[in-house]
């Protein structure tokens, strides 16, 4: 098993890392791409997307990124910025589940993840 951890997330999102490797007279070029983004895991179902899906944020629009808020919201978590969120361009508008069901915690939790950066602003 092969493990590699970054030092920190690249400058540039195409950086790569190369490394040789040298075993039992065989050498093996192995390639590292560190993805440093963002997705969130859906607590409602939206559009074909059941509850508990990842969605990388580089696929949203429209949202904006809510830091946690103890005693409503106890970690980093997604909200519509306005009127909700679209997925890919054509899913959506999502209307934001603190507005519709009174779930302070928006459409769930904000993890990192193996996605592309992404652009989705913060809010407080």
């Amino acid at each position: 098993m092969l493990t590699y951890t970054a030092p920190a997330c690249p400058q540039d999102p195409n950086d790569e890392d190369l490394y040789t490797l040298t075993a039992d007279f065989a050498v093996v070029q192995v390639r590292f791409r560190v993805l440093c983004g963002r997705a969130v895991v859906l607590d409602f179902a939206e559009g074909d997307l059941p509850a508990g899906s990842a969605v990388c944020l580089d696929r949203i629009s429209g949202g904006c990124v809510a830091k946690a808020n103890p005693g409503f919201c106890d970690y980093t978590h997604l909200h519509a910025a306005s009127i909700g969120i679209t997925i890919d361009g054509t899913m959506g508008p999502f209307p934001d589940p603190q507005t519709t069901v009174g779930e302070h915690c928006g459409f769930g939790q904000v993890v990192p993840a193996s996605c592309p950066a992404d652009s989705v602003p913060g809010l407080g």
